[in-house]
């Protein structure tokens, strides 16, 4: 039910009467606890006397509107935002067509009772909320008090763009033509539309009430035309809810950084180089604050773009076999447009080169007779336009190793005689040199070795027939490209059913590389006896045989792509160069779909999304699912989703469709939202429209998708217009799920030839929660509790009983792990449904909130400027709620409260506190809880190689024995999918423990003791195992000395982690990547314990540089999810265990020599390792010291801007989404040039 509603706003004054000028203004819903939402009024009222001014907001419902409630506004505790109380969420199916930006609620009182509202449209909600919050934050004592001769920002705002205009006014007259205000305008803020500009100078120039100023602009008029065409409704909003000011001081924005867009190790100097940065306001500088302009350009600069930059290289493993990866391959590459109309040229070959295409077709024919040409040609059978074939070949050399240095394939289609063949094979050799793979120079038996992009980076490898069991020099061979098109399709009408064979020379026929040979695969499955070579062969099918082995026999077709390069091409009726969806064959695991580049659309638009993940190498690798044993598309694993949590805010600079022919020049945009994916993910959401408004349209909507193969799924933002003629489509942009970065973000619109629009983008809000296996998201209600119910494991029998024992020993660690986490995901929600943060809330944003509602509370029983007894954030004023974070015994966090409570708050306390027990509980008993369910996994792992004998000895056979062995795969699959959910799990927990710490620290809550002891171990709550229990025997080892330590790394830890790079057990990969993380940080850890008698040694730098490379090869031989984030996690807490104790400088006090080449050596290993990861360490670490030859100073400060360095963990330096790919640099001149950039500031210590 949907009640239209009143709020007045107006200023009464206190003449005991009632004001008669109320303006109607809004609309707001009520709800009331008892009933459905009520007819109601909200004005908010000023009462004046000569001892006090009061202000309040006056509420009363239709039914009775006699009764009015007055609600003060010093009594306002917080005005929170969408459906996070209680009642909000108990009625939100009832009101599920409102939408949750229209939804606020006013908590009050000194018993913090609730005023749940809801707007009639989200601007209506927002007015009322940043009105709110200005009036409330005069009473609130949570603003960071201004610095002295500080002036309110709107006056700076005013000055700076005044003293702009005063620049532009060479003539000192005053004012500015039109043009001179619109090019200023542009140059302060070239993001703005030049139409719109137009428009707001004209208008202000004709409205003139001095006539003979009219054409003129002056001073204050050009301040309000830039305010009205540069500022942003919805940045305006953000900015109010972090600061309850017009602009942000270094710590609000410090605390937006880290809450809402997920960095890590946001100090203030970072803040302050931020502003520094992106604050055209010379006076705002000065005084660290960043003004809306400052805001808004920061917002819009690369790092706050939507695409994840850690994905911008490549960032996967490349040492797989090739049939492991989706490979971007083209079709027809020579056309750009269908197959009969348009004339060839090189631009198809360089569109799909630039575009990092990895696969391209070369088809090669005799010159016509007759004619001048002296060289083969390139064309396709139906056009009747050709291209030499040595212009194609220099433009595949000279663009192929471009973006990317992975291998090219060029798949060849001769139709040449013997002679003209001997003339290819030269002319091959002349242009390619040694970027030819040529198969007689290669000393690997790759029947024995499946090859991988990594064996053949910088190669071009040509695909065609080979000579097989031909001695002499020319020999004849069977067209398979030939016979397969002719089964493709039904196009062809004139070609025989017989294969086709040809005359090959021997010269030719070895250039083919003879590991991808084609071969047909039809629609039908093979028998073993028939299946190509995995190792020899590429499999060859069309598009509709592909559509009948997913109809007919779905499991084969994966089975068979797991094991096979597959090379999917369309139908040869698709003359008009239409694409197929890649992702329908995707999902079955095909690793070449061949699509035209030159065909624009939304195929395309896919293709370009998927590939651009993986540094847009034109590799991306498969999920590990469909790399299983067993793959069985469409099963579902009990893997709880992943959600995504997707608010579209706003869009800017939306251009007409082009090919419109509406008249006007306004657009009705909307957004449409797609998911690309596996059958069940794929779904579409569409905003409503905004009705002539291209320029900056406020869409502000928010939607909720489920995941469940993140790994699959692609991301397509849509925006169309909704009042067309002819053509709808303005932008696009697609993305993968993976390469999504939370917060608030840019997404910048492609047009249909895949060119970024000017200036066009959407913003938005991304939240992911459950990347860590956190369950599946729950209808929100009055009440988070679980009924107790039986954990169902999922566990199915084989009938084989010494293996469905082995099963039966893992049942019960298995269950307590899906009990594990069911706890931790309940203890999360009940959290946050008591914080009021939302499903998508993060622990940085609930325990700002925490804290500002618990000095808020405070005020009750304390003067707001009552001072702390000691520095110490432990030391509370007496009877005032406060709250500290400490550490208890084991490091774990606690949080320690003070005072009396409100009932409400302390029902959040209670829930985070218990929250933060669990997570102890998690990181303390998941390790024996892990070595069992591996244990048990390699145990059932090597009964795989005697199933089929086993089965045979228990009298199973046919389908019995078929279902046994799907069983059998089935169950090793769950139980390898849940151990990695318990160290995802544990992950959770662990980042949970990680965040409390951060935010204690940046808010100053951080009790000086665990600061103290966290210093020292700072994210040592890492995910650990058994074996890093050796590391207790402190006493025992303690006794050793540094020279007894070194001979003890180079005896026998170094040797064991090479030897664990060796890949020791194959059938259990997963089993081997926890062996790997746990050695490694049992020699971080001791390496800690010791630090101080090994770092006295001389050789100690060549023993710290040998680590370092140790954790580069860990990092990059198996780059899982794992190894990523425990190597650079083992590598933050040396160097800052390292800073704090010290370690550079003799205990005496003397200098070491060495000391100023130490790190500098080490830091380019450093930056080679991981320089992503050492961001945060450089903050706590600031700069090494360096010598200057020509003082005695060193240096611990950059000149160079440090901006870079305030980005997340994992996020290295990349260019922006527009720039061109270079191939990955080494990391030591990256380091060489940031110590180039080091200057002396300090005396030597």
């Amino acid at each position: 039910m949907e009640s239209e509603h009143n709020v007045n706003a107006s200023n009464l004054e206190n003449n005991n009467t009632k004001s008669t000028d109320e303006q109607n203004m809004t609309a707001i819903s009520h709800f009331s606890r008892k009933s459905s939402p009520l007819r109601s009024s909200l004005m908010k009222r000023e009462n004046r006397n000569r001892s006090s001014q009061t202000k309040f907001v006056s509420f009363s419902t239709q039914k009775h509107e006699k009764k009015i409630c007055n609600v003060a506004i010093e009594s306002i505790k917080e005005v929170r935002i969408g459906r996070n109380t209680e009642l909000h969420r108990a009625t939100e199916t009832y009101a599920n067509d409102m939408q949750e930006q229209c939804a606020f609620s006013i908590i009050h009182g000194d018993q913090y009772e609730c005023l749940d509202l809801i707007a009639k449209t989200p601007e209506i909600a927002k007015i009322w909320i940043t009105g709110l919050m200005s009036l409330i934050s005069n009473h609130v004592g949570i603003c960071e008090s201004e610095p002295s001769g500080s002036r309110p920002l709107a006056t700076i705002r005013e000055r700076w763009l005044g003293s702009v205009f005063d620049e532009a006014d060479i003539k000192k007259c005053g004012c500015l033509s039109e043009k001179e205000t619109v090019e200023l305008v542009k140059r302060l803020n070239p993001r703005t539309l030049l139409c719109r500009v137009e428009h707001e100078v004209k208008e202000a120039s004709v409205l003139n009430p001095d006539e003979s100023q009219r054409g003129k602009i002056t001073r204050s008029q050009f301040v309000e035309i830039y305010k009205a065409v540069a500022t942003r409704s919805e940045i305006y909003f953000l900015m109010v809810q972090y600061a309850n000011k017009d602009y942000l001081s270094c710590k609000d924005l410090q605390v937006f950084l880290e809450t809402e867009q997920g960095l890590l190790g946001i100090t203030m100097k970072i803040c302050q180089s931020i502003i520094e940065q992106y604050e055209p306001s010379k006076e705002a500088r000065e005084l660290n604050h960043m003004t809306i302009d400052g805001f808004t350009n920061y917002l819009h600069g690369d790092e706050n773009f939507l695409f994840d930059n850690t994905h911008r290289i490549v960032c996967q493993k490349m040492n797989q076999p090739f049939s492991n990866y989706f490979i971007a391959t083209s079709f027809n590459t020579s056309l750009t447009d269908d197959q009969l109309k348009e004339p060839l040229n090189c631009k198809g070959y360089i569109e799909a080169l630039r575009r990092n295409c990895r696969f391209i077709e070369v088809d090669v024919w005799e010159p016509i007779a007759g004619t001048d040409e002296k060289e083969p040609m390139v064309h396709n059978r139906r056009s009747t336009s050709k291209l030499t074939i040595s212009t194609v070949l220099k433009v595949i050399n000279e663009m192929a190793f471009q973006r990317t240095r992975y291998p090219l394939f060029v798949r060849l289609e001769i139709h040449l005689n013997v002679e003209w063949q001997m003339i290819l094979v030269d002319m091959f050799h002349d242009t390619f040199g040694d970027k030819l793979y040529q198969p007689n120079n290669d000393p690997i038996d790759w029947t024995e070795r499946r090859p991988t992009p990594k064996d053949f980076q910088m190669k071009i490898i040509l695909i065609g027939e080979r000579l097989e069991g031909v001695e002499s020099d020319i020999g004849e061979v069977t067209l398979e490209n030939e016979n397969f098109e002719v089964q493709s399709g039904e196009m062809i009408d004139s070609a025989s059913k017989s294969p086709k064979r040809m005359l090959f020379c021997r010269k030719l026929s070895d250039l083919m590389c003879p590991w991808a040979i084609p071969a047909v695969f039809r629609e039908t499955p093979l028998n073993t006896s028939d299946m190509p070579n995995k190792n020899c062969h590429l499999l060859l099918s069309s598009e509709h045989n592909c559509h009948k082995m997913i109809q007919n026999f779905p499991s084969e077709l994966a089975r068979t792509a797991k094991d096979h390069l597959m090379l999917l091409t369309p139908n040869a009726s698709r003359i008009d160069s239409s694409n197929m969806n890649p992702q329908e064959f995707w999902n079955y695991g095909i690793q070449m779909v061949s699509l035209n580049y030159q065909t624009l659309g939304l195929m395309m638009d896919l293709q370009q999304g998927k590939f651009s993940e993986n540094g847009g190498c034109g590799y991306v690798l498969k999920p590990s699912i469909m790399r299983e044993e067993v793959y069985t598309p469409g099963d579902i694993m009990p893997i709880p989703p992943q959600i995504l949590y997707l608010r579209i805010l706003s869009g800017q600079h939306l251009p007409r469709p082009r090919g419109s022919t509406a008249k006007g020049n306004s657009t009705d945009p909307y957004v449409v939202v797609e998911i690309f994916g596996c059958p069940t993910d794929c779904t579409e959401e569409r905003t409503r429209t905004v009705k002539n408004d291209g320029a900056n349209p406020a869409f502000d909507e928010s939607f909720q998708f489920e995941i469940t193969v993140p790994e699959m799924a692609l991301v397509r933002f849509l925006v169309l217009d909704d009042d067309f003629i002819d053509d709808d489509f303005i932008g696009q942009y697609t993305i993968p799920f993976e390469c999504l970065k939370n917060g608030y973000r840019h997404v910048p619109l492609l047009n249909n030839e895949g060119e970024v629009l000017e200036n066009c983008t959407l913003f938005v809000h991304v939240a992911v929660t459950n990347r860590y296996g956190g369950g599946k998201a729950r209808k929100r209600g009055m009440s988070v509790k679980r009924k107790s119910t039986r954990i169902v494991t999922g566990v199915k029998s084989i009938g084989i009983k010494s293996v469905d024992e082995y099963f039966k020993q893992a049942i019960a660690p298995l269950a307590v792990s899906i009990e594990m986490r069911n706890i931790l995901e309940s203890s999360l929600v009940k959290w946050r449904n008591d914080c009021g943060v939302g499903p998508a809330g993060t622990i940085r944003q609930g325990l700002r909130l925490m804290l500002t509602r618990t000095k808020t509370a405070a005020m009750n029983v304390s003067p707001p400027h009552s001072p702390h007894r000691s520095d110490d954030p432990t030391e509370f004023v007496e009877y005032a709620p406060s709250f500290a974070i400490c550490s208890d015994e084991k490091t774990y966090p606690i949080i320690v409260t003070r005072g009396i409570f409100p009932a409400e708050l302390q029902k959040t306390f209670d829930s985070m506190s218990e929250l933060l027990d669990i997570c102890a509980k998690i990181l303390v008993n998941t390790d024996p809880l892990l070595t069992k369910l591996e244990t048990a996994t390699k145990r059932i792992t090597e009964c795989n190689t005697e199933l089929s004998q086993l089965c045979v000895n228990a009298g199973l056979h046919g389908a019995k024995a078929n279902r046994a062995v799907e069983n059998f795969a089935w169950n090793v699959r769950l139980l390898k999918t849940h151990l990695t959910l318990m160290n995802k799990t544990q992950t959770e927990a662990n980042n949970i423990v990680k965040q409390v710490f951060d935010v204690g620290c940046t808010l100053g809550i951080l009790s000086e003791k665990s600061t103290t002891e966290i210093c020292k171990n700072r994210f040592s709550h890492s995910p650990t195992s058994s074996l890093s229990n050796t590391g207790n025997a402190e006493p025992e080892m303690q006794v050793m000395k540094g020279k007894q330590w070194e001979e003890c790394f180079g005896e026998i830890l170094f040797p064991l982690l090479q030897k664990l790079l060796e890949n020791l057990s194959p059938m259990d990969p997963i089993g081997m990547e926890e062996t790997r993380v746990r050695v490694m940080q049992l020699i971080s850890k001791i390496l800690l314990n010791h630090l101080t008698p090994l770092s006295l040694l001389p050789s100690f730098r060549s023993l710290w540089l040998r680590l370092l490379d140790y954790m580069n090869q860990y990092l990059h031989a198996d780059r899982s999810e794992l190894l990523s984030e425990s190597i650079p996690e083992s590598l933050k807490n040396m160097i800052l265990v390292m800073d704090n104790t010290d370690y550079r400088y003799d205990p005496s006090g003397v200098t070491k020599v060495n000391d100023e080449t130490q790190f500098a050596t080490s830091s380019m290993e450093l930056y080679r390792v991981a320089p992503p990861h050492l961001l945060y360490a450089q903050q706590q670490l600031q700069q090494p010291p360096i010598m200057d030859s020509q003082s005695s100073q060193v240096s611990y400060q950059l000149t160079s801007n440090p901006v870079p360095m305030m980005m997340s963990i994992g996020e290295p330096l990349f260019p922006s989404p527009n720039s061109a790919f270079s191939p990955p640099v080494s990391y030591a001149e990256s380091a060489l040039k940031e110590e180039q950039n080091m200057v002396v500031t300090s005396k030597m210590a």
